[in-house]
């Protein structure tokens, strides 16, 4: 059952008539995703993307541009609406050919109308990785994941990140890993050097803000190690390296889509 297996942390949420400014509050904490709620009931979600989306690096940039006071516009502006949610009694399999169909790496969990708790890649890999425990990285792993150069400026990786859904880009150079990049990184940047109002016209390259010590797993590595690794270390996701020399990159969702259901 859903409770068995889904996330027990509290849950965080936001009201859909909460403002942008409270979102950044709550994404600052470390935070990927965030049920939206309203009247009792789920009504959306949102996400680090769909912040950086609205914040210039997508088409929800116009509700940014036609407001006085963008960070003051609520949460409902840019949420996804009528998400896919996990009914509380729903089984195992069901729960997993909902991943494996939309691609998302999260749901929220309801009993009726009323949010209970999120269900997210991570607990999924909990109940498959014995199914896969028998191959290595390698196997499995994404041969040519997006790259980003590190010369590219922030607002590059934004765009990319929010056209293609992406939670991680690998910065690489001559074909070695330099470094990763993820949404947090560009939103903590804007934050902290109140540049949220000027993400288009931010020249700061990915190079001045990107992770350079980069946890990364070899091709050999059994699934069953990095899984366990992931989990324990709350990773989506690894760049797969040989004597740094980027190969590919393993995700949650590559482990999850393996699974026969």
């Amino acid at each position: 059952m859903v409770k068995k297996i889904a996330n027990a942390k509290k849950i965080i949420s936001c009201d859909e008539n909460q403002n942008i400014r409270e979102l950044f509050k709550i994404f600052l904490n470390n935070y990927r995703r965030v049920p939206v709620t309203g009247d009792g009931e789920i009504k959306g979600m949102v996400c680090l993307t769909d912040l950086l989306d609205y914040l210039g690096a997508g088409e929800r940039h116009q509700f940014f541009l036609d407001s006085k006071s963008p960070l003051d516009v609520s949460i409902k502006k840019i949420m996804i609406g009528n998400p896919y949610i996990i009914k509380a009694g729903m089984k195992p399999k069901g729960i997993i050919k909902i991943f494996k169909k939309t691609g998302r790496g999260a749901y929220p969990v309801v009993s009726g109308k009323k949010l209970t708790g999120m269900i997210t890649e991570w607990d999924i890999l909990n109940i498959v990785k014995n199914e896969v425990s028998n191959l290595n990285v390698g196997d499995i792993m994404s041969t040519k994941p997006f790259t980003v150069k590190k010369n590219d400026t922030i607002f590059d990786a934004s765009k990319m990140m929010v056209k293609g859904g992406f939670r991680r880009l690998p910065i690489v150079e001559n074909g070695f890993l330099l470094g990763i990049i993820t949404p947090s990184d560009i939103l903590y940047h804007l934050y902290s050097k109140n540049k949220v109002f000027s993400l288009r016209k931010d020249k700061i390259l990915i190079k001045q803000i990107m992770r350079k010590n980069v946890l990364s797993a070899r091709p050999d590595t059994g699934i069953g190690k990095i899984m366990n690794f992931m989990i324990r270390r709350k990773i989506g996701g690894l760049p797969v390296t040989e004597d740094r020399e980027l190969l590919g990159i393993i995700t949650e969702r590559d482990i999850v889509n393996l699974v026969n259901i």
